[in-house]
Parts: structure tokens; C-alpha cells; sequence
């Protein structure tokens, strides 16, 4: 078994979705009848269903959960019951990719939480997710992006980030430099309490800042920006782990 098919079957005890964060969404859909909902990076799914079916809305929503791995699409799709008021589907895809197959004028909400967007590749492929995620998105559309604030000097190389366990794994990641020194080395690493076997993975991240985010998203037509330091909506500072960045079209 792979390091990211034992991450997916253990995902919604090592991340289990914030009713926080929900809160924080909710309000960006108060004002939609039957809101189309693009959740990027969505994993197994646990935020889509969380979403598609608040306690205390009426509502008749559409939520599409992407994500590039195909394991965690599993693990979301086997979750699917069948639902009155929400309509539910997963893809394994690159949101990149995705998004330019999409529909102009498709989402009322667009969400990328999870540090999903350090994955693009460069400035480049920023602008062009921020562009298509524009077309995408209906009139007075909304997106919503979490990222971790590389602004704060300890988020580098050699930063290691707090040990996730469940009962029956650990679960470790850590930063170290590359050759290429606008990219971060993200080493991911899973060890086994049952066999004590260790498996481990190692990615790139592109460390985009909030800043340079808001920047590009203008560039690309959206008219409202805001930075904030946490769902509360605190003011963003240099000393936060993480940026919500609420983009409006």
C-alpha cells in the first residue's frame, strides 16, 4: 500500500474539516438560491459534503470536488449517498487543466484551501489559474484561497511542521531548500504504527506570497481583494501561519 492510499483512507482524522471554515464559507453563499460550487484540491472529500449539505440552509447546492489524485477521488466517491436538496460529483484532475475545460460563468463560489495553490507551477501558471478561475466564475463571483504566509520568516528551509497522528499512523512534513531557489522541497512522510514501516514522498511548492496573489488577481479582472490573517477575519500579519485571500469578481 502507497504512502498517498494510506494518507487518503486516514485524511478525515488527520484534517478533519473545521466547522470554522465552514462558517466562513457560509457567508459567501447567503445570498445564492442554488449556488454551483468548485472546491479545488478537495482531497476525500470531507469539506464537499460538509458544504453541499448545511444544517441550516435551504439551499439547493451543486459542489464538484477536484483533486490530481485519483486515490483520494476514490475515498470521496465511495462516501456518495444519495441527497434531496445537493447534487455532488468528484473528478480527479488538475485544477489548472480543469479549469480551462470549464464552462465560462459555471461557479458562484470558487474554494482552494489546504495550501492547494503553492502546486502551480511558477508565476505563470499563477496568472493563468487566477484568469481562468476569473472566466470561470459567475457575475459578482467569489474565490477563496488559503495559503500558507511565506512572508513569515520561519516558514522556510529547515521549517518542520507539527506531527498529525491517528491511531494508526503518524504523520510528518518538513521544508528543506532545492537547487532552484524559488521553490520550497516538501517532504512528506507516513510511518506505520502497526509495522513501523516509513513511507515517504517529496513534492515541490512554489511559495506564492498573499501580496503577489492579490496582484495577479487584479491583473486578471477581479475587482474586490482582501487578505485576512484567519476565519476570523483578523488583519493579516507577517507573524500569521496562513492567508485566507477573498477574491470577487
Amino acid at each position: 500500500m502507497g504512502l498517498y492510499e494510506v494518507l487518503a483512507a486516514e485524511y478525515k482524522d488527520i484534517f478533519p474539516s473545521s466547522r470554522e471554515k465552514a462558517d466562513f464559507v457560509e457567508t459567501y453563499l447567503k445570498e445564492e438560491t442554488s449556488p454551483e460550487i468548485l472546491d479545488i484540491g478537495c482531497a476525500s472529500g470531507e469539506f464537499v459534503y460538509q458544504i453541499a449539505s448545511p444544517s441550516s440552509s435551504s439551499q439547493a447546492r451543486t459542489v464538484t470536488g477536484i483533486d490530481l489524485d485519483s486515490r483520494m477521488i476514490e475515498t470521496a466517491k465511495a462516501q456518495l449517498t444519495s441527497a434531496a436538496k445537493t447534487k455532488v460529483q468528484f473528478h480527479a484532475a488538475d485544477m489548472l487543466s480543469f479549469l480551462k475545460a470549464s464552462e465560462p460563468e459555471t461557479y458562484d463560489l470558487i474554494c482552494c484551501f489546504g495550501n492547494t495553490i503553492v502546486y502551480l507551477d511558477g508565476e505563470q501558471a499563477l496568472k493563468d489559474f487566477l484568469r481562468t478561475s476569473f472566466s470561470s466564475l459567475k457575475k459578482n463571483g467569489t474565490m477563496l484561497i488559503q495559503i500558507l504566509n511565506y512572508t513569515n520568516p520561519s516558514l522556510g528551509p529547515g521549517f518542520t511542521f507539527p506531527k498529525l497522528e491517528t491511531s494508526n499512523i503518524e504523520f510528518h512534513r518538513e521544508y528543506a531548500a532545492l537547487d532552484d531557489s524559488e521553490k520550497l522541497r516538501f517532504k512528506t512522510s507516513i510511518r506505520d504504527k502497526s509495522t513501523g514501516e516509513t513511507m515517504t514522498d517529496v513534492h515541490r511548492h512554489y511559495p506564492f506570497l498573499s501580496s503577489s496573489i492579490v496582484k495577479k488577481a487584479k491583473e486578471a479582472g477581479f475587482t474586490g481583494t482582501s487578505i485576512y490573517g484567519g476565519y476570523d477575519r483578523k488583519e493579516a500579519e507577517v507573524s500569521d501561519f496562513f492567508h485566507i485571500i477573498v477574491l470577487s469578481k
